[in-house]
């Protein structure tokens, strides 16, 4: 209810925040899971 919100919201930055490290690092080292993936 009232708390689902309240949690989505830190939630949803962390995982902004993640993905944008994680992109970091893919582009610091594009052949390290990029090639396998592809």
């Amino acid at each position: 209810g009232r708390f689902d919100h309240l949690l989505c919201i830190p939630a949803m930055s962390f995982l902004v925040l993640s993905l944008r490290q994680f992109g970091r690092e893919t582009e610091s080292r594009p052949a390290t899971k990029r090639g396998g993936e592809s």
